[in-house]
């Protein structure tokens, strides 16, 4: 931990590694404390707002608050994302933990500190725009694909984004 208080590190794979360890410190802290002090302070005012009548359960609940006290305010709360030592090689180890299958897009855009939905929901915005104004959509993504070098053909999720952006 020294290193990285005292920023002695020579190589980028040195201070990947002291970095990665002292990620998953913090990350444990802050999913103990701070995500726990938040869930509590949320529940009490998600409670209030309840009460209050300023907020109502959906149609269809089959249970009030009360009764589902842990499942109703239960959330995960995305601090700020972790730091880029190498983008590239991240950007590689992100895409084949997603296609291998031990993590997901919701997993990986929240080390970043990103919500995952937000992030499609703008991607199927621009593609919309880009295809209103005769733009064409898959240029960023074939080109990330060429740069990352892990395909030749562009077998990207493109498609699905279309059918997502219809959709909204």
């Amino acid at each position: 931990m020294w290193k990285l208080l005292l920023l002695k590190m020579k190589k980028d794979s040195a201070a990947r590694a002291s970095l990665g360890k002292n990620w998953r410190y913090f990350m444990g802290r802050r999913k103990i404390i701070a995500a726990r002090k938040a869930t509590v302070i949320f529940r009490l005012v998600l409670e209030e707002l309840l009460f209050r009548g300023l907020v109502t359960l959906p149609k269809g609940a089959t249970r009030d608050f009360y009764q589902a006290t842990n499942a109703w305010p239960r959330c995960r709360w995305i601090g700020s994302g972790r730091l880029a030592i190498d983008g590239l090689k991240e950007t590689k180890e992100a895409i084949l933990r997603i296609e291998a299958g031990p993590s997901t897009y919701e997993d990986e855009l929240a080390l970043m500190g990103k919500d995952y939905q937000e992030v499609f929901y703008q991607q199927a915005r621009e593609i919309r725009e880009r295809e209103a104004l005769g733009l064409p959509t898959d240029l960023p993504t074939l080109n990330a694909m060429k740069v990352l070098g892990q395909r030749e053909e562009a077998n990207c999720p493109l498609e699905s984004y279309k059918s997502f952006a219809t959709k909204l």
